[in-house]
């Protein structure tokens, strides 16, 4: 790292240890980062107390730091942290750059811009691509939005834990570029599902069908990653499908504003609001096949629930 790099990870926070958050803290220690950590769960901070990582007891402790990174859930879960009562904006020193790594609408994302300016702190949208076992490969990518600055300051820390690093532009436009990343993963998903139900409905087995469009230039490493959940049947969460329709909204929410026809991501959302509904709002968003292919009776593997996780998961 360079000098600059080695001040700012002197003091580094991370809040929010999910799903996501807790691999990307994961690599920040293993890269030897003096890590701060907090959760409102604290049972999470016992892995990161163990290797050596300082514990917050609270919002404001951790907004002391030279920079602090968040992985949350949603809009509110960003607005309550950020802006709430002991938020990180109020306790945060000044100075400090505060990084938020969720996937929430730009609205709010400005909304917190704005508070971390008046405050004399600095922020980044920088929402992130890839799920836990992406991060651990390290192949997590990475759209970073802000002053230029703040991020150039900061960019060795980011790299660390996504080197799959791109700056995008001022202001919240990351927000924008990971919205539109997720819409495509939702109607790639639908669409797997659908072929899937209708190479069943003609006798030809998932698993064969799945091989082949991974032999074939249709292949991504999304596809290579969802696969095996396709095989198996198991939707153990490394995305849900409750968030899937969040971010649905969110794309939708956009394009309504700027008269934007999209047709295919509307279908797409009511397809996982139904499934949600139906009670796969906590299963990986590929569970959407299970929806698909409910009034068929093809959802089933041998001696499995739908859904349930497999054996030693």
């Amino acid at each position: 790292m360079t000098a600059t790099a080695e001040t700012e990870t002197a003091q580094v926070g991370f809040l929010g240890l999910g799903n996501m958050g807790r691999p990307m803290a994961r690599r920040l220690v293993s890269a030897g980062v003096p890590v701060t950590v907090y959760n409102r769960t604290t049972a999470k901070c016992a892995e990161f107390a163990d290797a050596g990582c300082a514990v917050a007891g609270s919002i404001a402790e951790i907004g002391r730091c030279s920079v602090v990174l968040t992985m949350l859930g949603t809009d509110d879960d960003v607005a309550q942290v950020y802006l709430g009562d002991g938020g990180l904006v109020a306790g945060a020193r000044p100075g400090a750059v505060l990084v938020d790594c969720s996937t929430i609408s730009p609205g709010t994302s400005a909304q917190v811009r704005e508070r971390c300016a008046a405050a004399g702190v600095h922020f980044l949208a920088a929402p992130v691509a890839g799920g836990p076992p992406v991060i651990a490969s390290g192949g997590l990518a990475m759209a970073v939005s802000g002053d230029r600055a703040a991020f150039d300051r900061v960019a060795d820390v980011l790299r660390t834990i996504a080197p799959k690093l791109v700056y995008v532009g001022p202001g919240d436009t990351s927000r924008l570029v990971k919205i539109c990343h997720n819409l495509l993963v939702a109607a790639t998903l639908e669409v797997l599902g659908e072929l899937c139900v209708l190479a069943e409905a003609h006798g030809v087995e998932r698993s064969d069908l799945l091989a082949f469009l991974r032999s074939t230039a249709m292949s991504s490493r999304f596809i290579e990653y969802k696969a095996p959940l396709l095989e198996s049947l198991d939707f153990t969460p490394a995305f849900s499908s409750r968030l899937m329709q969040k971010d649905l909204e969110l794309g939708l929410d956009l394009a309504g504003r700027t008269d934007v026809a999209m047709p295919v991501t509307a279908q797409v959302h009511d397809t996982f609001r139904a499934a949600n509904e139906s009670g796969l709002a906590e299963l990986d968003a590929a569970s959407i096949y299970l929806h698909l292919a409910a009034p068929s009776g093809r959802n089933r593997a041998p001696g499995r629930q739908y859904g349930e996780p497999a054996e030693g998961r």
